[in-house]
């Protein structure tokens, strides 16, 4: 299974940090076969919410397909209500056309 978690700019820290660190977890107690995977633009650092830094691991452009994407919430998906390159990333990403 592979698994995405996006980062961006104002991404709500706890969004991603706590799937991060449940799967990461489970990658290394189970037996089953865990990809996990960071996002973002590019590699550039994203400052999130609460001031975190971090710095994603690929970027969307090289991602290819995964099983499971966690999108986290916070103020920087304000700027992306509307943003259709953004709209048509996700919808590309899930391999659905809605």
């Amino acid at each position: 299974m592979r698994v995405a978690i996006a980062v961006f700019d104002g991404a709500e820290e706890l969004d991603f940090a706590g799937p991060w660190e449940v799967l990461a977890a489970w990658r290394f107690l189970s037996l089953d076969d865990l990809e996990l995977v960071m996002v973002g633009e590019d590699s550039t650092p994203v400052t999130c919410a609460k001031g975190m830094r971090v710095v994603p691991e690929t970027s969307w452009n090289e991602l290819g397909d995964v099983d499971v994407l966690v999108y986290p919430g916070g103020r920087g998906t304000r700027p992306q209500l509307g943003d259709e390159k953004n709209r048509a990333r996700l919808r590309a990403t899930c391999g659905r056309q809605w």
